[in-house]
């Protein structure tokens, strides 16, 4: 399960960084 949650929170991180980025500065 750890591996999972591991998983989900670098998805989700991702997942941020690729948002913040798209917005304009």
């Amino acid at each position: 399960m750890a591996r999972a949650r591991w998983m989900t929170e670098y998805g989700y991180r991702e997942l941020v960084r690729e948002s913040q980025r798209s917005l304009p500065p």
